[in-house]
């Protein structure tokens, strides 16, 4: 805003005092806004400067190393034609708590029920205490990737992902 006036077209420069990629600058859009996406490389407090317009506004952003994988089944594990197989990931030290997990997998199908019954593509479960559980099985054989993402509380921002090939 310019003297309480939202400005469209602006451009707006971004800086990281991490080093943490960000964009170079932005442009704002109809409604004074500028969006940008980050992804940190570097974990500590990082200080995001916005400058435009002779203004700048900072926010302190605290990034950690978050430690997320599947604890079964794993690498190259065979998992038999048709069997309902567990598959377990657990996280921590995410930045933000997690509030739910989303699995897919190349092949075959991925279950919340125990014994495979459901027909889903993906699931998506609710993360508390470290560990989710899908269960896994494929009518037809070959390589596979699991895939497991932790998704902020928007269920949208991914926070870490997990693969594994079957």
């Amino acid at each position: 805003m310019q003297a309480g006036n939202t400005v469209s077209g602006a451009t707006v420069a971004f800086s990281s005092s991490l080093g943490n990629p960000v964009p170079a600058s932005v442009r704002t859009d109809a409604t004074g806004t500028a969006t940008v996406k980050y992804t940190p490389s570097k974990i500590g407090n990082d200080l995001i400067t916005a400058t435009a317009l002779g203004a700048s506004a900072t926010q302190t952003i605290t990034t950690g190393s978050a430690s997320f994988s599947f604890v079964s089944p794993v690498a190259n594990e065979n998992i038999a034609l048709g069997e309902c197989r567990p598959v377990t990931v657990s996280g921590f030290g995410f930045a933000e708590s997690p509030s739910n997990i989303l699995f897919s997998a190349t092949r075959g199908r991925v279950h919340v029920s125990t014994d495979c019954s459901d027909t889903v593509d993906q699931v998506l479960l609710g993360y508390s205490g470290g560990e989710a559980t899908a269960y896994v099985s494929s009518p037809s054989s070959g390589a596979a990737v699991l895939s497991a993402t932790a998704l902020a509380l928007d269920k949208t921002t991914s926070l870490a992902t997990a693969t594994v090939p079957r």
